[in-house]
């Protein structure tokens, strides 16, 4: 992933130091943004819903989130503007949706999250399929994109649910903050459950999509979630015999 990088940085005239400075910065936030990600959906949310949270910490977690997703696109300039406008349309909306929340504050939030999410899958995405050696870097790379798709399907969940409230049986009501993740949001954390069940196949049944668009959204990811893998796992294959070839 690194070497692909690399090329693309060479590519744009930046000298070795520039090189070396980005190797010291990106890999670090890559281990870092996949262990916020992992954090976020395996603690943070569960406790989200239990009533354990605090704003200061959920915001500190958004701002460490974004921090090291940025220093992981810092080279690519579309997907830096793109990141940041997406951070600034949320915080613009977070702000709105305190005093007046609406359908239209809601929904333009979780496109900017959205936005984010695919900026950074798209990014990473095109590092760990690249060509080069095998790496931890490559690997921890490809656990990031397969967090994030999950995430990125539970934004279009919550999105459906507010805009269609019978989408799934039984009904999910969004309550707390409008419906955030985080934030001590009612269903927020539903959805991050149905996603990640449904990118792995496990389909316990207890949450069932209702609505057409819905249904197709989560047959979508579970094909994701079937295909990835052995994709990924192929493609390093490949580059590791490539490389012991060489």
């Amino acid at each position: 992933m690194a070497n692909a990088m690399d090329q693309a940085m060479t590519s744009r005239g930046a000298g070795p130091r520039a090189l070396r400075w980005h190797d010291r910065v990106t890999e670090p936030s890559l281990t870092v943004l996949v262990a916020l990600e992992v954090f976020a959906l395996f603690l943070a949310t569960p406790l989200a819903d239990m009533g354990f949270t605090s704003t200061i910490a959920d915001l500190a977690l958004v701002l460490l989130m974004l921090g090291s997703g940025m220093a992981v696109v810092w080279r690519n300039r579309t997907a830096t503007v793109t990141i940041a406008g997406a951070f600034m349309v949320g915080l613009l909306t977070a702000l709105l949706r305190q005093g007046s929340p609406s359908t239209l504050t809601i929904c333009v939030d979780f496109i900017a999250k959205l936005a984010f999410l695919a900026t950074l899958t798209w990014v990473v995405g095109g590092a760990v399929f690249g060509p080069g050696r095998v790496t931890f870097h490559r690997i921890r790379g490809a656990v990031a994109i397969y967090l994030q798709i999950s995430m990125m399907f539970t934004f279009l969940y919550l999105l459906m649910v507010r805009l269609a409230p019978g989408a799934f049986s039984p009904a999910i009501h969004l309550s707390g903050p409008t419906g955030d993740v985080l934030r001590g949001a009612k269903g927020g954390g539903q959805m991050v459950y149905f996603s990640l069940v449904t990118i792995t196949s496990i389909g316990y049944g207890d949450i069932v999509p209702v609505h057409p668009l819905v249904r197709s959204f989560a047959t979508l990811e579970a094909v994701i979630g079937q295909l990835y893998p052995a994709t990924i796992l192929a493609r390093l294959v490949t580059l590791e015999l490539e490389g012991r070839r060489r």
